[in-house]
């Protein structure tokens, strides 16, 4: 099992975990104000956000190239 705290949300305990990136994705999906209607959906939105923020690039092809690249730029830290 993989668990991860939100980028900005260290402290306040709030953590998504699976074990896999489609789990983890699904859990991130369950705690956004904007879930979409399908995880593609989803993913794409968060990847137009993340830009937005810093100018990262998150890859939406494939749901583990996803949780890598938002855990590579930090949106998403690793707990266990």
């Amino acid at each position: 099992m993989k668990k991860y705290v939100l980028l900005g949300d260290i402290g306040r305990n709030l953590q998504i975990q699976g074990e896999t990136p489609e789990e983890l994705i699904e859990a991130l999906r369950q705690i956004s104000f904007n879930p979409g209607r399908v995880r593609q959906e989803f993913m794409d939105m968060v990847a137009q956000n993340c830009y937005l923020y810093n100018r990262s690039i998150i890859n939406t092809d494939y749901p583990e190239k996803f949780i890598e690249d938002l855990e590579k730029n930090g949106f998403i830290i690793r707990i266990e």
